[in-house]
This record gives C-alpha cells, structure tokens and sequence, in this order.
C-alpha cells in the first residue's frame, strides 16, 4: 500500500463515511486525522528538503518541508474526496513569520527553533521563512503545525520587521530581537536557529563594530540602531 492508501485507510474511514452521506467538511475533517497520524509516524519535516505532495503520497519521499505537506493534503482533498477545488485554498503567509508555541510540528522529533538568550530550549515557537496551510470550507488545517482553526492565520505569533536579512528581526511592537544563529543545528532546521532577546539589550549580544557595520549597509537596521 501507498502513503495514500494508508491515510484514506484509517483510522478513520473515508470510504464507509463517504458512502453514509458524509458533508465535505466532516470528511474533510476525518481525513486530516487519518492524514496526521500517518504523518507523524512516517514523515519527517525539513526545511531545506524539496520533496512534494506527490511524492509523499506515493511513498517515495519522507522528508517535507510544510509547502510540501500542504500540498499532498490539497491532493487528496480534491481528488480522493473530490471536493470542489473552489472550496479548497491553498494559504501562502509570505516573509517571515514567528508561530505560537502551542501548534506543534506535525513530526514529534521536531519542538521549534527560537530560544532565550540564557538558555537552549526552543520550545518558543517556529520562525519560517514562509508557511503554508489549507483553506477548506469553513475550516484552516495547517498539516506541517497539526493544527486545525476557524480563523485564518490564528498560528501567527507575529511577522517581525527584517532588521538584517537573515540575521536580525524586530518584532512589531519593538520590544523583542531575533537573531540568527547559524551554528545552532535543531531538527528541522539544519542550517541555524534562533535567539530572542530584548531589545534594549542589544548592545549586549551584539558587538558595537558590528553594529556600526550593519548600519552602513542597511537604512533599517541604522534607524533600529539609533534606538538602542
């Protein structure tokens, strides 16, 4: 059996509720915790990875990043319980974006990549570069963080201004920096993580010939640095 076959299998059966007169949305929504529990059993997120949704169903994939999962879902969605693709949405949250601590990544070994500055636990939510979800019917479902909700973007913690790109955020009300730390390695994300930490202690993670730096090159980090 395929990924595929697997997912519409069970737990829940698709078939059966299919057949007994199931709305769109039930069968929408017992698909995504048959879709769920074959995940986190078979699937592992990666950032980097290029895998898609067809390849994850057929099985010859088991790394995604969360455009990847989107995807398959949006696949059997629209072809095995043959909603109508104009009820189905596929959600792009473009730029940067920090996800709240509590929607968890839909692969176990996976707890986030943002930490304190004091310490290295990363359970503080996700920073991506880009996330992607579902829209279908009245409901979200948002595979990569095995989450579903009835309003849209309700995983955003924030969208911080970029400071540096790739290496400095602010968050909106300008009281908390995120830094890249490319040597951290977390899983999921194999090429660097995060650290927060007040604004107003900037000076204090960061040297002051760096900061003098950065400002040349960019006009938004040289206004941030006035402030601080």
């Amino acid at each position: 059996m395929t990924a595929r076959d697997d997912i519409l299998a069970g737990p829940n059966p698709i078939a059966k509720l299919k057949k007994d007169g199931a709305t769109d949305q039930q069968l929408a929504d017992n698909l995504f915790v048959n879709f769920l529990f074959y995940a986190k059993r078979h699937w592992h997120y990666i950032a980097s990875a290029q895998a898609g949704g067809e390849a994850l169903l057929a099985g010859t994939a088991t790394t995604v990043p969360c455009g990847g999962i989107a995807t398959a879902l949006k696949i059997l969605l629209e072809q095995d319980l043959a909603v109508p693709k104009t009820d189905v949405e596929y959600i792009t949250i473009s730029g940067y974006v920090w996800t709240k601590p509590q929607y968890l990544c839909f692969d176990p070994t996976v707890v986030g990549n943002v930490r304190d500055a004091n310490g290295r636990d990363y359970h503080n939510g996700c920073v991506f570069n880009e996330h992607y979800y579902l829209r279908c019917g009245a409901k979200y479902y948002d595979p990569c963080l095995s989450s579903n909700y009835a309003n849209r973007d309700e995983c955003v913690l924030m969208k911080p201004t970029v400071l540096f790109k790739g290496e400095f955020m602010l968050s909106p009300d300008k009281q908390t920096v995120l830094m890249f730390r490319k040597d951290e390695k977390v899983n999921g994300w194999q090429q660097g993580a995060w650290m927060k930490f007040p604004a107003k202690e900037f000076r204090k993670h960061v040297p002051s010939a760096e900061i003098d730096k950065l400002a040349r090159f960019s006009q938004t980090f040289a206004a941030f640095a006035k402030t601080i």
